[in-house]
């Protein structure tokens, strides 16, 4: 039998497999939006990003998990100066399990995570070009 999706804390052995997942998110963006630019050093940044985040305590970052394999992430965070904005920075899941409540459990924990620390405004980025996430949203 299958093992059950799992959310949990990213870890900093995920570093690999989270820029991989980022990448090709930033891939899905630049197949969207011909316009959409992206530096040579990306990879490296993004892994920056990814190591802060996992240690920062601003900041907040969520795997989707089946099987040992990471499915899909979330990228919060916290900004501590009133009114206390939560911003949901990244969402990305896989192709093949979009459409199947992945995305929501990765939002609901996100959610979970803002609830407690007692944000008392939630913002989202989502790209123009991006009419699958702007449904979502």
């Amino acid at each position: 039998m299958a093992e059950a999706l799992s959310v949990r804390a990213a870890r900093p052995t995920d570093r690999g497999r989270l820029q991989q997942l980022w990448l090709e998110l930033v891939e899905h963006h630049r197949q969207l939006d011909p316009g959409y630019r992206t530096i040579s050093d990306l990879p490296e940044i993004l892994l920056g990003e990814i190591e802060e985040a996992i240690r920062s305590p601003r900041f907040r970052v969520l795997v989707a998990e089946q099987e040992d394999q990471l499915l899909g992430f979330a990228l919060a965070e916290i900004q501590h100066e009133p009114p206390r904005p939560a911003w949901i920075h990244e969402l990305y899941v896989v192709p093949r399990l979009r459409r199947s409540g992945v995305g929501r459990r990765l939002v609901a924990a996100t959610l979970e995570w803002f609830g407690a620390e007692a944000s008392e405004r939630i913002l989202v980025r989502v790209e123009s070009e991006n009419a699958e996430a702007r449904a979502f949203w």
